[in-house]
């Protein structure tokens, strides 16, 4: 980690990483003003255009974070001196284990409920086979990061989370690929980064024991 007098600002960021957290914050707002305006009496063309931009956003937002998570896994190792987006919301370690345990909750309700639902009942069409997939691979992520997850360990999750502000979470089983490559790149790195330093120390090792 850099001092915070060497630490870059947040618009020293690649911009790709700063556009994923603020198109995410955009698709944010325009999913929450959004249904105050389908609520009312609009022509349909507008409600269809309204539902494209918000998709649109959204899809931009999530396409600029598998980017950022596969082009720089490494950014959650980097402090900035202002904090960016997610930092500054998140700046508790408390409020951060309380928002992960309450997810996890939530989610382990959904679970157990789709889970027996589908013990009881059995699986009746693939749109609740692929429900219940889904609902249990975000319940094992959700383990994963209360329980598993470090910064320093996977370094590629904790930049995939901070680009889309935490709520990529809920997106997480669409992403799993993503972040396997994204880690394993950012480990690739860093050990190319360790063994250039190795080379760059040496000949003085070796200069001072002459």
């Amino acid at each position: 980690m850099l001092s915070e007098i060497d630490a870059p600002r947040f618009n020293d960021l690649p911009l790709s990483y700063r556009m994923s957290q603020h198109g995410m914050l955009t698709a944010i707002t325009t999913v929450l003003f959004s249904w105050s305006f389908l609520g009312k009496n609009w022509p349909d063309l507008v409600k269809l255009g309204l539902i494209v931009a918000v998709i649109g956003f959204v899809f931009f937002a999530l396409c600029l974070s598998a980017y950022v998570v596969l082009r720089y896994p490494y950014l959650s190792l980097v402090d900035t001196r202002d904090g960016d987006v997610f930092k500054r919301q998140f700046k508790s370690r408390f409020l951060s284990r309380v928002t992960k345990f309450l997810g996890l909750g939530v989610v382990g309700l959904l679970f157990f409920a789709v889970v027996v639902a589908g013990l009881s009942d059995g699986i009746k069409n693939p749109g609740q086979a692929v429900l219940t997939i889904y609902v249990s691979l975000l319940f094992a992520f959700l383990l994963f990061l209360c329980f598993r997850h470090s910064d320093q360990r996977y370094p590629a999750v904790s930049t995939f989370i901070r680009s889309t502000l935490g709520l990529g979470i809920v997106l997480a089983p669409l992403f799993i690929p993503i972040l396997i490559l994204g880690n394993w790149r950012c480990n690739r790195l860093l050990d190319a980064e360790v063994r250039r330093q190795q080379q760059l120390w040496s000949p003085a090792f070796e200069s001072d024991a002459l």
